[in-house]
């Protein structure tokens, strides 16, 4: 528990927090969703779809609360000012997927 608050409150080193926690889980939800991908009978049954489903909202609440993490933890960082725009910059772009992601999902108009 104490991890999780101190990547919430950016305490965490950025290369950890980006690298450990960005990058690596990240590749390790998209192996996990490449592989429902391409397995689609074991995931036919309701409990399947279940499972799907709840992996793919733990995956946007991870995401959203990883690019917060990582945000806090540039701005503590102490090296190189170039490594705090960089993540910085892969945040806004990771929050952009999230948002692109979520319009497809849900449609990008409002319904009427």
């Amino acid at each position: 528990m104490d991890l999780i608050k101190d990547l919430w409150r950016g305490d965490v080193p950025l290369v950890k927090t980006y690298w450990l926690f960005g990058v690596a889980v990240g590749i390790l939800f998209n192996v996990a969703f490449i592989y429902i991908e391409y397995q689609p009978a074991a995931f036919a049954s309701a409990f399947g779809q279940v499972f799907v489903l709840g992996l793919a909202v733990f995956v946007f609440v991870y995401s959203a609360f990883i690019c917060v993490a990582i945000w806090r933890s540039a701005n503590k960082y102490q090296g190189l000012q170039r490594y705090t725009v960089l993540a910085k910059i892969s945040v806004i772009f990771g929050v952009m997927g999230i948002i692109k992601t979520l319009l497809e999902i849900f449609g990008s108009t409002p319904p009427t």
